[in-house]
């Protein structure tokens, strides 16, 4: 048991305690859910955050509550894996995780923190998702998850003094993955997306899944700060709420994120 392991049994009576043991810096290998693992870098706030589990908590529990053993979920944005590692062990080795992660850097650590867990089924998948399949840019950023394919999205970290680096990609869309030919990818029962951006677009390529397999729950990120920078005002959120109310879905609640906006928690009518 390393010092990272150590301050997370801790943490639970002693929090305070734990807080000050922990390592404070690097990767350490860290108990994720009943009894999975994944490396953190404990240097970043968001991953630190994964250590007490809460990260990402909103989101976890919302798919917990949906997903059942042997359901697809897809991971859109899986940044390391701490999303993906959770609900893998939810739904069993026999449902299966689609981990969608372009940006390099991060799908490095996703695919290892994959590797930590041969017992689960996730897919890493290093391509981005968009409206249609089309070639665009990649903007890899000096700081791990803000990455992003929509270029004025940028604005939100060079703002906190994130560097980019443009990179020439091709991306698909969810319905050419399911429906295409080859068509491998099981349709999800669940969607996360947070893509810095571009989660609209993403929706807008799946409207055959949406029509011919809709998936229960469908959380998707809405980033004032991004938002912003992309020159959308409410009216981009309030025409992302139509499209799904075209296919039957609503919004049944927000889980906060910090304070830069919401994810939004959208159910299919029944």
């Amino acid at each position: 048991m390393n010092r990272a392991q150590l301050a997370q049994k801790m943490y639970a009576k002693h929090p305070e305690l734990a807080k000050k043991i922990a390592p404070k810096k690097g990767l350490h290998k860290c108990k994720i859910g009943q009894k999975s693992s994944i490396e953190l870098d404990l240097g970043d706030w968001f991953e630190r955050k994964a250590l007490w589990s809460e990260c990402e908590r909103g989101i976890i529990d919302s798919l917990k509550l949906d997903l059942k053993k042997g359901d697809v979920f897809f991971d859109i944005g899986a940044h390391v894996g701490i999303i993906s590692v959770s609900i893998a062990e939810h739904i069993g080795d026999r449902g299966t995780v689609y981990a969608f992660e372009p940006d390099m850097r991060a799908y490095t650590r996703l695919y290892e923190n994959m590797l930590l867990n041969p017992n689960l089924r996730i897919i890493p998948v290093g391509y981005p998702l968009a409206e249609a399949p089309k070639d665009i840019h990649m903007y890899e950023s000096s700081v791990l998850g803000w990455s992003t394919t929509v270029k004025d999205a940028t604005g939100f970290g060079i703002s906190r003094e994130a560097k980019f680096t443009a990179r020439p990609i091709t991306a698909t869309s969810i319905d050419k993955l399911i429906y295409g030919i080859p068509h491998p990818f099981k349709p999800p029962q669940a969607i996360k997306i947070d893509t810095e951006g571009s989660e609209f677009d993403i929706l807008r390529g799946a409207q055959k899944l949406l029509k011919d397999n809709p998936p229960k729950l469908i959380i998707a990120e809405q980033n004032n700060w991004i938002n912003g920078f992309c020159g959308r005002t409410a009216k981009h959120f309030l025409d992302m709420d139509e499209y799904m109310k075209e296919f039957g879905y609503y919004v049944n609640n927000f889980s906060l994120l910090d304070d830069c906006g919401v994810n939004v928690i959208y159910y299919r009518k029944d």
